[in-house]
């Protein structure tokens, strides 16, 4: 089963709080039936689609281990939610492979899914480090290099209370960079350039199959 791995709190908190009371909740799912859901890379993240992302009571961090935060993180996921809403219901937000095809940005969010890796060995004393790091992630798309920072204590899993960040034998080979993981985002770009795009992602949605619990 999906899960969201990551969702960046402090966006999510702006955004949402940006937001008219009930705005995204006008949005329902009889009246997003009229937008078809296309789940190709190329195609935008419209209503429909927004609203089949959080179908089959996706969580934030993965199901059947204990979680910490599980209010908090169900608060999160709902928050999202509805920011998503939102935000394609003002436009579609918009595909990157699309966007790099046509040579047309402009939008404030982007959609895309890939294999990401991280760009750099995640430097730590032993197994820990202090979650305030910020990590990046990257893929590429034709010849364009994506860039994606990530604050580490918004991940799902491996913050601990005193402030820490744990790595452990399940993530490790990804946090080092040696292995890549399949993940979905919607992301804000930061600063962009003919080869290399660089930006900050409200979410980054990983397949439980993937292996590395984030």
């Amino acid at each position: 089963m999906d899960y969201f791995c990551y969702i960046s709190r402090s966006k999510i908190d702006q955004l949402y709080g940006a937001l008219a009371p009930g705005e995204a909740d006008e949005w329902t799912e009889q009246q997003s039936t009229e937008q078809k859901v296309d789940s190709s890379l190329s195609a935008d993240l419209n209503v429909a689609r927004v609203i089949s992302l959080f179908k089959g009571d996706i969580s934030y961090g993965r199901k059947g281990v204990i979680q910490r935060e599980r209010k908090i993180k169900l608060q999160y996921t709902e928050k999202l939610r509805q920011v998503l809403i939102a935000a394609a219901k003002k436009s579609p937000i918009r595909a990157l492979t699309e966007a790099l095809r046509t040579d047309k940005f402009g939008s404030l969010y982007y959609h895309h899914q890939g294999e990401f890796t991280m760009k750099e060995a995640l430097k730590r004393d032993g197994g820990s480090i202090s979650n305030n790091v910020v990590v990046t992630l990257s893929t590429m798309i034709d010849a364009v290099t994506v860039l994606l920072d990530c604050s580490v204590r918004f991940f799902s899993e491996g913050n601990e209370p005193d402030g820490t960040f744990i790595v452990t034998s399940s993530n490790a080979r990804f946090f080092d960079g040696k292995i890549p993981l399949q993940m979905e985002s919607v992301f804000l770009i930061l600063h962009r350039q003919p080869l290399e795009i660089v930006g900050t992602p409200l979410y980054l949605k990983l397949a439980d199959a993937a292996g590395s619990p984030l």
